[in-house]
């Protein structure tokens, strides 16, 4: 089992700053984030446009490049979470968590028994595809897969101790901009209704020894919550890179 340098990093109290894709489908991505000097990204099947052979294809590539892949999932049933770790993720994001039994289940679903209650597959994309005893396997996979609940909705924020209470759960992820619209406030992810409620949430990470997470288009309002405490940020995607990159370049060329 590949060892989780992002998760080695994060219980050693540092910050990991990645990103996500969403359009992108070619496996260079990975070569190109690991070259930018990323530590990870998310392949986000959620929003984005992927399938299981196209995620695949890239996680092998980010693998070979030792920069970590995650999967932001579409949804929390069992067929999804488990087969994103079978084709080698290092982690799963689950987006929309709303309740303690929401984080229960995909805790469950992504760890092996004694921890949980996933299928056993070995011998293909999680394992490199080389023989490992079953023992071993599972205790080393329960060891470095990161679980991440992603926090976005005011249900989550009035229940947050109890979600971050759960054993097994590492990273709560704060997703902003759907926070701002579930607090009522769309679109504006520094209205303080939306900067209280995240920092309740950083104060529950510290409270539960989870590590608390961010993702934001703006690097300098990164940097301010990593001075919060945030310790994983995932920056902007990869249709946002092409578009403020491109729209800057053209305004500057047409004056």
């Amino acid at each position: 089992m590949k060892t989780n340098r992002v998760k080695r990093a994060l219980n050693a109290g540092e910050v990991a700053i990645g990103t996500m894709i969403q359009e992108l489908r070619s496996p260079a991505v990975a070569q190109i984030f690991a070259a930018a000097g990323f530590d990870f990204f998310f392949i986000d099947m959620e929003h984005g446009s992927y399938d299981l052979t196209m995620a695949s294809d890239i996680i092998k590539a980010a693998r070979l490049e030792d920069i970590c892949p995650l999967v932001r999932a579409p949804d929390l049933r069992y067929a999804p979470l488990s087969r994103i770790l079978d084709i080698g993720a290092l982690g799963v994001m689950v987006p929309r968590i709303r309740t303690r039994e929401d984080v229960e289940h995909i805790v469950a679903e992504l760890k092996y028994p004694p921890l949980g209650r996933r299928g056993c597959s070995i011998t293909g994309g999680n394992n490199d595809y080389r023989p490992q005893p079953v023992d071993t396997f599972i205790e080393e996979a329960n060891e470095e897969t990161l679980v991440i609940a992603q926090i976005e909705l005011k249900e989550a924020i009035e229940d947050i101790d109890a979600l971050l209470s759960v054993p097994g759960v590492d990273v709560a992820l704060l997703g902003l901009g759907d926070l701002s619209i579930s607090l009522g406030v769309p679109g504006q992810s520094g209205h303080p209704r939306v900067v209280e409620a995240a920092s309740k949430v950083i104060e529950a990470c510290e409270r539960h020894g989870v590590v608390p997470g961010i993702h934001l288009g703006n690097a300098e309002t990164l940097a301010e919550w990593i001075e919060r405490g945030v310790r994983m940020v995932a920056w902007s995607t990869d249709i946002w890179m092409l578009l403020n990159s491109g729209m800057g370049a053209v305004r500057y060329l047409r004056g």
